[in-house]
């Protein structure tokens, strides 16, 4: 209570002694043009006895009523701090949320996601233990498809051929136009909070793994520096093929850890819109 007094009587205090010193000098003003302007000194002294008499009379109604104001603002003040005391101390605490179990969190997690577009992009078994599975993996640069906790594209991949040179078909990278915009639609600081509210049950799923408590967030940083050391090309990606699969033509491509070549497949814009979220989500799961 003290500290509402601390800050609010004092601008209080010299708001009232600026009001009250403008309405004296306000009342005082006409009396002494009155005075300046008249041609009769007898009269001028009478009207300046007058007006002197009148000016103190009106200084002690002021002073009186700027003394009237300051009771009544001091006690709304303190009426007013009193209530939002009490507004403090009456509402009621935030219901505390309660996690499911480990192996029946699927359905907790997707109603966390606030569009069905989203929620569409998981594959709703376990959704948690393959995530950690699947970012650990990751981290290392290392392609884990099973515990993929995301649905595969449903179109297939695809290649250009002209002239005996095989590239990536540009409308290959629609495919993971969908995945690109629900990340960039996320919102970080709720991302970090349901990343919070999670992260009891995702250390239990890295410590099944073998991995000690509170251990994850370093893996996922990694992870994500994993990732933003993809690099982004512009031009057309050329091919090679074997017997079984294609490889990038260009080797230092084909060098690549299997996770940022998998990053190529998405095209330079979806990886450009992925990297930019991702630098935010890092910057603020360094806080935690």
């Amino acid at each position: 209570m003290s500290v509402i007094k601390e800050k609010s009587n004092k601008p209080l205090k010299v708001t009232v002694v600026v009001l009250g010193g403008f309405l004296i000098a306000a009342s005082i003003t006409p009396y002494i043009n009155s005075y300046l302007l008249s041609n009769d000194n007898t009269e001028s002294v009478i009207e300046s006895e007058t007006a002197t008499a009148t000016s103190q009379q009106l200084e002690i109604e002021n002073t009186v009523s700027a003394q009237q104001d300051i009771e009544s603002v001091t006690n709304s003040d303190t009426s007013s701090a009193q209530q939002t005391s009490k507004a403090v101390t009456t509402t009621p605490q935030q219901e505390k949320v309660i996690l499911p179990a480990l192996h029946d969190s699927d359905a907790f997690f997707l109603k966390n996601i606030k569009t069905a577009d989203t929620k569409s992009l998981f594959v709703p078994l376990d959704i948690i233990r393959n995530m950690v599975v699947f970012v650990d993996n990751f981290s290392s640069g290392e392609l884990v498809n099973n515990f993929n906790p995301l649905e595969t594209p449903v179109k297939s991949f695809s290649v250009n051929e002209q002239k005996g040179i095989v590239t990536i078909d540009s409308d290959s990278y629609l495919r993971y136009d969908k995945y690109a915009q629900a990340i960039s639609e996320i919102d970080t600081q709720t991302f970090i909070d349901l990343y919070s509210l999670l992260s009891p049950l995702i250390d239990q799923a890295y410590q099944e793994i073998g991995y000690p408590a509170g251990s994850f967030n370093h893996t996922f940083d990694k992870a994500i520096d994993h990732l933003l050391e993809t690099p982004i090309i512009q031009y057309k990606l050329a091919l090679s093929s074997d017997s079984v699969m294609y490889k990038y033509a260009d080797k230092n491509l084909e060098s690549l850890p299997d996770t940022q070549k998998q990053m190529l497949r998405m095209g330079p814009d979806n990886l450009q819109i992925i990297k930019q979220k991702l630098q935010e989500i890092q910057s603020e799961l360094q806080r935690l």
